[in-house]
């Protein structure tokens, strides 16, 4: 195993997570971010508003409609010809009408308090339509420096892939898929470390004696405790 060139991957990727982190934990990125999530959240905001409108415009027509059913049928019954009607049947038509009169009450006071949700609805929708212009605005101010950042660490990461590829190429298939299993494994970059004492250079723990025997005869091995390769630098 070629220890050097394993060490000089460990190396490019490990610069090319701290490339990444700068990125994120730039000023112009957080700003940005911020940004674009609030317009997000605005314009969702917005969609939701939007609907619920919709909802009591649908439920202002049904309304409506039970209003117009009710006044046909109490304009029906008072357009009954009464001649010969017994007085019971006369009250019943007369306590048909009065219900209908009530029921229609009730449901204009239904739709007047839809209508007041619904303009509550509408102004809301308006202070958040003026939070979505803020943040798009803002959006719009940082895009041209986040491009120009994001395009910044694209052409550092193509620099750092191209290095990699060269140093892949020139290495063990072997070497490069037990580096490649081994960073999967402990999930993280650094996962090459040096022997130190008898103990592992990454999680300190010291190697039991058979661990430390046979990584002094291979030169390398993996840490029983953190599964990083441990070698021996001579």
């Amino acid at each position: 195993m070629n220890i050097a060139k394993i060490l000089e991957l460990q190396d490019l990727y490990i610069e090319a997570g701290k490339i990444n982190k700068e990125f994120e934990d730039s000023e112009i990125n957080k700003k940005y971010i911020k940004a674009k999530d609030s317009r997000s959240a605005a314009k969702n905001a917005i969609q939701e508003i939007l609907k619920q409108a919709d909802d009591y415009q649908v439920a202002l027509g049904a309304l409506s409609k039970q209003i117009d059913n009710l006044a046909d049928e109490a304009k029906e019954i008072s357009d009954s010809d009464y001649d010969g009607i017994e007085m019971d049947e006369l009250n019943d038509e007369k306590v048909s009408i009065d219900n209908c009169k009530k029921e229609i009450q009730g449901l204009v006071s239904k739709i007047d308090g839809t209508k007041q949700a619904l303009q509550a609805l509408f102004r809301k929708i308006s202070m958040v339509v003026n939070e979505y212009k803020k943040y798009d605005t803002e959006r719009n101010a940082l895009k041209p420096k986040f491009e120009e950042a994001s395009l910044q660490t694209k052409q550092k990461f193509d620099e750092i892939n191209s290095k990699v590829k060269a140093l892949k190429d020139s290495m063990n298939e072997s070497d490069v898929a037990l580096y490649e299993q081994t960073k999967a494994a402990v999930g993280k970059s650094r996962v090459v470390v040096k022997l130190t004492a008898t103990n592992c250079g990454g999680c300190g723990m010291e190697l039991e004696p058979s661990a430390y025997q046979k990584i002094l005869a291979d030169k390398y091995g993996k840490c029983p405790s953190c599964g990083r390769i441990v070698y021996i630098q001579e």
